[in-house]
């Protein structure tokens, strides 16, 4: 998976189960390069990229206000 689409120095991947709501942290990563990610388990998990340097939540979660 190529991460140059991703605003900023680092990507925060999340796998997230949409069935369960389940998120699983897989890792930061450089946006530059090409990565291999494995699922955390079987089924249907979506993978979720953000910018690390914004400290989103995780998939599903509210960012506190605070």
């Amino acid at each position: 998976m190529a991460l140059s689409k991703i605003s900023g120095a680092q990507a925060q991947a999340w796998w997230y189960d949409p069935r369960t709501g389940e998120t699983s942290a897989a890792d930061t990563f450089p946006t530059s390069g090409t990565w291999e990610l494995t699922p955390p388990a079987e089924g249907d998990w979506v993978l979720v990229l953000d910018d690390a340097s914004r400290k989103l939540p995780p998939p599903g979660q509210l960012k506190n206000s605070s």
